[in-house]
């Protein structure tokens, strides 16, 4: 592969990482700022993560995503979750809201570490193509 073709992976990499952590960032935020009540969990996740996908997060976060998203929002694990996810979250219990609310803060800093890792990776490559 040659060294501009990974570096405009890795860098397309980095973007993507970057952009679904400022998703699931904003949504956290939207929440808190709405008080973490239902309207505003519901609220942000409808405007935030509607469009979500698990396929679209690694691995270690489509299991949370999947398991304790998506199942319990009766929602499939292959597609977004739409906005019928809203109305279900607004009749939740806060137990439930919080374990939501739990399981988008793990992900999010999965999120978060796959940048850093992708930001490492172009780091170390970039080192590699200079001393090479």
């Amino acid at each position: 592969m040659s060294a501009s073709l990974q570096q405009a992976l890795l860098a397309e990499r980095i973007e993507a990482a970057r952009a679904l952590r400022e998703r699931f960032t904003a949504c956290l935020a939207a929440m808190e700022a709405g008080g973490w009540g239902a309207e505003a969990v519901a609220t942000a996740v409808a405007r935030h993560l509607a469009t979500t996908r698990a396929d679209e997060l690694p691995l270690e976060a489509q299991t949370i995503w999947v398991e304790r998203i998506a199942r319990p929002l009766k929602a499939s694990a292959t597609r977004p979750l739409g906005a019928r996810a809203g109305s279900t979250i607004r009749s939740w219990p806060s137990a439930r809201l919080n374990a939501l609310v739990d399981a988008l803060r793990e992900i999010e800093a999965i999120l978060a570490k796959a940048e850093t890792d992708a930001m490492n990776e172009a780091i170390y490559a970039e080192i590699s193509r200079a001393y090479s």
